[in-house]
């Protein structure tokens, strides 16, 4: 009898240990790991962009209140994101994905705001009408708000001991464009970096907000492997290591990282400006461990 406990014992804690998988190799089959629906929301939402450097005097004057304006304004429609590209006036924040981004759109000044992949500039030689700047950002990110939703995202993540996110998503096309070649980029960002910033009051002690960090598999992402049928769907999950800010040696703080999924249209990736098509983003929900 104490031989068949045993047994029984031991069968249990196969079982149990054969249901402990790796969040990263899950496929989504209508719950998460954490038995928390994924849930693709049916609507538009747009991303909007500052470029910047720490070392540009502009960035931490007009263009550092011009972005907590309208990223305040526009909060319920539109996702905030500063990327620190490696520019002529980068030192600290520098992020990989962000110079990509820069190069792509053509960015020749700094600070520069973009609106769904696409560059917001009324300028005259060294003069910038920020009024009708944020206009134009006001306007694109209204008209994307209104306008048919085409395809959207969801995405789950949580923090793991082992230092690294654990993320699930789910992408589904709702009226698709002909001929689109889609995919999904996932963003890592952190809110509140405390690093030195020229022009700002602050200085040393500037608290930046929205830091673009890194991206899942690069600055675009993956491509969407259904059909470009409308309900089509794409599951999956991965990891990204919490990093360290080369400049300060600090780890990212985990409890200020968010994750941003935003989908493109890919046409020609060697088109400046013309060949990645902005078509929808949205912020993943934090599961807590």
């Amino acid at each position: 009898m104490k031989n068949l406990h045993y047994f029984l014992l031991l069968t249990v804690l196969i079982i149990i240990a054969g249901c402990e998988t790796d969040p990263t190799e899950v496929q989504f089959s209508g719950n998460s790991v954490e038995n928390t629906s994924i849930v693709v929301p049916h609507e538009n939402q747009s991303l909007m962009i500052n470029i910047c450097a720490t070392n540009c005097p502009p960035c931490g004057g007009w263009g550092w209140t011009m972005f907590d304006e309208v990223a305040y304004k526009t909060r319920d429609e539109s996702l905030p994101l500063m990327i620190y590209s490696a520019n002529p006036f980068a030192e600290h924040l520098i992020c990989e994905e962000g110079t990509i981004i820069d190069d792509y759109l053509g960015v020749t000044g700094y600070p520069t705001f973009a609106a769904n992949n696409e560059m917001m500039l009324s300028r005259n030689g060294g003069s910038v009408n920020v009024y009708n700047e944020k206009q134009m950002i006001y306007d694109t990110i209204a008209s994307h708000s209104n306008s048919v939703v085409s395809a959207g995202a969801g995405l789950h993540f949580w923090m793991k001991k082992d230092g690294y996110i654990r993320f699930s998503y789910k992408m589904t096309l709702f009226d698709p464009e002909d001929n689109a070649n889609y995919q999904l980029a996932i963003y890592v960002v952190e809110d509140k970096v405390k690093a030195y910033q020229a022009g700002h009051k602050d200085g040393i002690d500037a608290i930046h907000p929205f830091v673009l960090r890194d991206g899942y598999k690069g600055a675009w992402g993956v491509p969407f492997t259904g059909d470009n049928v409308r309900g089509a769907s794409m599951i999956g999950g991965g990891s990204i290591p919490i990093g360290v800010d080369y400049s300060s040696g600090l780890e990212w703080d985990i409890d200020n990282i968010h994750i941003y999924t935003v989908i493109y249209n890919v046409t020609n990736p060697l088109i400046p400006s013309k060949g990645i098509k902005f078509v929808n983003a949205s912020e993943g929900v934090r599961i807590l461990p």
